[in-house]
């Protein structure tokens, strides 16, 4: 193994990842938001909406695996007030080890044996959870 090769680590699949859950679960979950006048989405809609996504980082950036973003859309579904933050909250989730809020719509997410799919499940789950919303 050569130098460059040793913190290579490449995003698991299904079936050889860690995942309670995978989004194509919840494509149809409703998500709740916080305002009467701004109508629920689910989570597919947010996803088409470009407002959830996640990528593997190229190289590990000090120690996190996934690069995470809930975009504008996603905005009514949780207050940055709230009794849990929305960092915390995926925190919480099966396989996720530990996150970093970078800015207002983008997240470092440690979560070496989650897949995509699953990385995007933690999300909604975080999400649907009214905490977020309190």
């Amino acid at each position: 193994m050569g130098p460059f090769t040793r913190n290579r680590w490449k995003p698991p699949a299904p079936p050889h990842c860690s995942c309670p859950e995978h989004f194509e679960q919840l494509r149809d979950l409703e998500l709740p938001t916080l305002f009467d006048d701004i109508e629920s989405m689910t989570a597919g809609e947010l996803l088409a909406a470009q407002a959830l996504g996640v990528e593997p980082l190229p190289a590990k950036k000090n120690d996190f695996h996934w690069a995470l973003w809930v975009g504008d859309e996603a905005r009514g579904c949780y207050d940055d007030d709230s009794e849990l933050q929305l960092d915390a909250s995926i925190g919480l989730r099966p396989g996720v080890e530990r996150v970093e809020w970078r800015d207002r719509e983008e997240f470092l997410v440690d979560a070496p044996t989650l897949c995509r799919d699953g990385v995007l499940a933690a999300v909604v789950r975080a999400l649907e959870d009214p905490r977020v919303r309190r």
